[in-house]
């Protein structure tokens, strides 16, 4: 009986605290459970639209399903992803609060660029981004500064090269992606070239043999 009191009394004392233990374990393991499902569900890689025309999402999607049958698994969570991040740095000026836009899209991609999330750009103007911000591969994989020329073997304009080619047919559309940029956009179509980041020094070695990787798969090297 003195066991079973000093149980109770110390129930009686003690179960404010155990009833928080539980539900901090509870919220903890929830924190836990979503960070993991967040990481899974990120994509192996982010390519970043820069421009002044937007893709559309019927393209977009199109772009991601492509790029994702040559992109190698960097995360490891059994599928290769890829996500298409679009920044429209020239918001048409019969758009209401154009100005607020633009000063959006730039906050946006100043945010992309500083926290590294995308490891390729697309621009129908790839030297003009080179000009503002410097981001892009120069011939030896350094980092050139603003201002700095992007090495031509770390640029493809996806019109003139066979890089939508080499990517995959959409089965389910019946055309080839070079099709669906021609049809879908065709004031990019000559235009639209993607770039590599310049992540010198910045990201771990297993980070940029997955880049080295897509890339190659991409151009055919």
């Amino acid at each position: 009986m003195k066991i079973m009191e000093r149980l109770e009394n110390w129930w009686t004392y003690h179960k404010g605290y155990v009833i928080v233990g539980m539900i901090l374990l509870w919220i903890l393991a929830d924190l836990l459970r979503s960070g993991w499902n967040a990481r899974m569900d990120a994509p192996d890689f982010q390519v970043a639209y820069v421009g002044s025309t937007p893709l559309g999402d019927d393209l977009i999607g199109m772009l991601e399903t492509a790029f994702e049958t040559i992109a190698p698994d960097r995360n490891g969570d059994g599928k290769s992803l890829v996500r298409i991040q679009s920044y429209l740095l020239e918001a048409s000026q019969d758009l209401p609060d154009a100005a607020l836009a633009q000063l959006a899209a730039d906050i946006r991609l100043t945010a992309d660029i500083e926290s590294r999330e995308s490891m390729f750009f697309m621009s129908e103007d790839l030297e003009r981004l080179q000009a503002s911000y410097g981001i892009l591969e120069t011939a030896d994989g350094t980092c050139p500064g603003a201002n700095g020329t992007a090495g031509a073997d770390q640029v493809r304009r996806l019109s003139v090269s066979s890089t939508l080619d080499r990517i995959a047919l959409m089965e389910e559309a019946g055309f080839a992606a070079r099709d669906v940029l021609e049809s879908s956009a065709p004031e990019l179509f000559d235009s639209l070239s993607i770039g590599r980041r310049c992540f010198y020094g910045m990201v771990s070695d297993e980070d940029l043999a997955a880049a080295d990787e897509f890339w190659d798969n991409l151009t055919g090297a």
